[in-house]
């Protein structure tokens, strides 16, 4: 009887344990959820990475856009109480008055550079009558004074041909 109750006991024992292969299954199983909890984890701290760098994009885009929104030189916004061809025939009388100006500026420039031409032609005549420079010196001085005339005849032109197309248009 007492082999009775010890094999019972024994073999209840093995009756209630696990198989060996359930504590691996067990292990595996704490594996997986551990994996499962540092992969949300993992995602969590993505989505707050994500959030922010979004709030940081649309910060940057809304300060371009204001940005963009002051740059022009806000021409018909504030016309009264004008039409709008009656506010674009003032803005074209404006131009057109501004352009006079800027013509007669570069009549009043170009009279002054042909002065200053003239009186360097004069004085480097008198220098080299004088014999105060050599004639190499002079030759050199006679080719810049050249130059200059050059560009004074083109910055004529140019204004010429600016003072046309204003008197042409209507």
């Amino acid at each position: 009887m007492k082999k009775t109750i010890a094999l019972f006991a024994f073999s209840a024992s093995f009756a209630f344990a696990q198989p060996p292969h359930a504590k691996s299954h067990d292990k595996l199983k704490d594996k997986v959820e551990k994996q499962e909890d540092k992969a949300e984890k993992e995602l969590d701290k993505l989505e707050e990475k994500y959030e922010s760098e979004k709030s940081e994009v649309k910060q940057h885009i809304s300060s371009k856009e204001e940005k963009k929104e002051n740059k022009g030189n806000a021409h018909g916004k504030n016309k009264g109480e004008l039409s709008g061809r009656e506010f674009g025939q003032e803005r074209a009388q404006e131009a057109k008055s501004k352009a006079k100006k800027s013509h007669e500026h570069g009549d009043e420039k170009v009279k002054e550079l042909e002065e200053r031409i003239n009186q360097a032609k004069a004085k480097v005549e008198k220098e080299k009558n004088d014999g105060t420079i050599t004639a190499e010196v002079a030759r050199q001085k006679s080719e810049k004074i050249a130059a200059a005339e050059k560009k004074l005849s083109e910055l004529r032109s140019q204004i010429e041909k600016e003072k046309k197309t204003l008197t042409e248009t209507p």
